[in-house]
């Protein structure tokens, strides 16, 4: 007998990955030292317009474009030579302690981790962003006028379940501090006399504090996780219920889960028109208007990257030529098929052993994340002995879902265990 594969380890260790640097749980001089990018300019020209592709492709519409100018401004910015020299003037500032020159620069790494974390991460894109000022309570707000239950992530990277106020359908959500790890750079190269390093120390932070959100939001999202967003809905009316119908909708329409199944799966099946199939009678199926703020809507479908050229393995070179057919042979891909577009997004922290998920995420989101960047922080040292600096930074975070909104996505599996 086959042994089965369980996701669940994987699942652990991207929160972890993230609540190991959450809070007071790690202090500055105990986190991870690592280095900072070499200062080689061709490099992060390719990155950043490789991720201002991406970026449009994950966001589609007025986002996706902005995120993708915004990549292009970086570009622009960092072959200039006043930029680097600006950038190493505050940075050594901040790391003497001027709190005018930390302020700064906690500002521009903000401004970076907000941008990398919606144009890098896959997992972010299912929630929507919400900016507080430093006084503002983050407060999670149901629309429907029912008593209902939230879901928030804690200060130990661990779910907790937060009861909403009945006559106002809202609740507190928990803050905390994320924190990067310590990125380490040369002060000064003796040779060249390049403040490339210093400066670019400020985008491996950024990406670090991405790749910690979008794994640790990851975890929450994976199915096989003990709070996947996906499964059978509750529909008892209480507050943990995922909708309550009203009285002149037959509920045979609506869909009872947000993970469909479909038939054919084995052990090595592909990624397959089937999952297209069962997204598209999942969006339909709600009907017209019966969503508040409007209808569901295919903004993209999450896949392992190593299921890229399952649609590939498909087709022969005998295969008949047709609309679908064509798209493969020409692209690689179905992106376009019963009047939907389909952007594929392959993300090497979905599993790609066992059994085989397919994420659809909608026009809506599953989740609330919010942040507060006037309480951001920066940690600097120095030592002109070793040459060597260090930076890292500390960003307010919280995040909360709800199961009403998690009818906003759904999951196909296409491959058994």
């Amino acid at each position: 007998m086959k042994k089965k594969i369980s996701h669940a380890p994987h699942i652990a260790g991207l929160i972890a990955l993230a609540a190991s640097s959450m809070g007071g749980k790690s202090a500055p001089l105990d986190r991870q030292l690592r280095a900072a990018t070499i200062g080689d300019l061709d490099m992060m020209t390719r990155d950043f317009e490789a991720l201002g592709i991406r970026a449009s492709c994950i966001h589609q519409g007025k986002r996706g474009e902005d995120l993708k100018q915004w990549t292009a401004d970086v570009v622009e910015s960092i072959h200039t030579e006043n930029w680097m020299r600006d950038r190493h003037l505050l940075m050594v500032n901040a790391a003497k302690g001027d709190r005018e020159a930390q302020a700064e620069l906690a500002e521009i790494v903000m401004e970076s981790v907000t941008n990398l974390l919606m144009a890098q991460g896959n997992w972010s894109a299912f929630f929507g962003l919400q900016s507080l000022a430093d006084s503002d309570v983050p407060m999670l707000t149901f629309e429907t006028p029912r008593e209902i239950q939230f879901e928030v992530i804690g200060t130990d990277g661990g779910v907790k379940t937060v009861q909403a106020d009945l006559e106002k359908n809202q609740a507190i959500c928990t803050l905390f501090h994320l924190w990067s790890d310590e990125f380490e750079y040369p002060l000064v190269d003796l040779y060249k006399g390049s403040v490339a390093n210093l400066a670019l120390a400020t985008i491996d932070v950024a990406r670090d504090l991405a790749v910690k959100i979008n794994s640790l939001l990851g975890g929450y999202m994976l199915v096989g996780g003990a709070d996947s967003r996906f499964g059978a809905f509750t529909l008892d009316d209480s507050p943990q219920a995922h909708y309550v119908a009203h009285s002149g909708i037959h509920t045979s329409n609506l869909p009872t889960t947000n993970l469909p199944t479909i038939t054919g799966n084995t052990s090595s099946s592909l990624f397959r028109k089937e999952v297209l199939d069962a997204f598209i009678e999942y969006v339909q199926s709600w009907g017209s208007g019966a969503l508040p703020g409007g209808d569901l809507q295919m903004a993209g479908i999450h896949l392992a990257s190593k299921n890229s050229a399952d649609w590939v393995k498909q087709l022969s070179m005998s295969s008949e030529s047709n609309f679908i057919t064509e798209q493969v042979f020409q692209g690689g891909q179905v992106v376009s098929y019963a009047g939907y577009k389909f952007p594929i997004i392959f993300d090497n922290t979905i599993p790609a052993t066992g059994a085989g998920y397919a994420y659809l995420r909608t026009n809506k989101t599953v989740g609330k994340m919010f942040e507060k960047t006037g309480l951001d922080m920066v940690d600097t040292r120095e030592s002109k002995r070793g040459n060597k600096g260090a930076y890292s930074q500390g960003k307010v975070l919280g995040f909360g879902m709800c199961n009403p909104w998690s009818v906003n996505a759904a999951a196909v599996k296409f491959r058994d265990a």
